[in-house]
């Protein structure tokens, strides 16, 4: 199992990307435990829109059910899916499947996947940036505040902090607090002069 997904991932390099996902098929067959296999059989199907000169995916390309990109989302999110129920315990599954719902606007699964991996490794400041975000990005600005103030307070004013300053910034926008977004945003820019992150 792990010589094939040594494949997969080799062939993913190579972009090529429908044997990748059969030796990501074939690793999961000899053990079907292993949660990365599907986490990694999933970011092959997510990098299928961003590769242009990639063949397309085969299954998603003659079906006629949904559109093209859609196709992909739903089968990056199957795959992980299986990931975490081969290993309900795993956060990085759970972490990757919340990733997968947002892609598919299921926001609410989204933010309910990410709070279970919180509440799993709740020093995890990563996660608790991305949960903060997800937050502001729909439309819940008061419940992201705690979790992005605990992912600032662990990375503190490095570079890693640039992120969650900038959703921080966009939350107290948001709850129509400007005063109190002027300075993460501030902060954000001394770590980041030239202002080149986007969320």
């Amino acid at each position: 199992a792990a010589v094939m997904a040594g494949q997969g991932v080799e062939q993913y390099r190579h972009a090529e990307f429908q044997a990748s996902l059969a030796a990501f098929d074939r690793a999961i067959e000899l053990a079907p435990d292993v949660p990365v296999y599907y986490t990694n059989k999933a970011v092959v199907y997510s990098a299928y829109p961003r590769y242009k000169q990639v063949r397309p995916e085969r299954e998603c390309s003659l079906q006629t059910d949904m559109d093209y990109q859609v196709c992909l989302a739903v089968k990056a999110y199957l795959s992980n899916q299986q990931g975490l129920e081969a290993r309900p315990l795993y956060w990085r599954s759970r972490v990757a499947l919340a990733e997968s719902a947002f892609n598919l606007q299921r926001y609410d699964e989204s933010a309910r996947l990410l709070q279970e991996a919180v509440a799993s490794i709740p020093t995890s400041w990563p996660v608790r940036a991305r949960l903060g975000e997800v937050y502001v990005k729909t439309g819940r600005p008061g419940l992201a505040l705690e979790h992005l103030e605990e992912s600032l307070a662990v990375t503190k004013d490095r570079g890693l902090s640039v992120p969650a300053l900038v959703y921080l910034g966009r939350a107290y926008r948001d709850l129509g607090k400007p005063e109190q977004a002027v300075q993460p945003l501030e902060r954000s820019l001394k770590l980041e002069p030239l202002g080149a992150y986007t969320p």
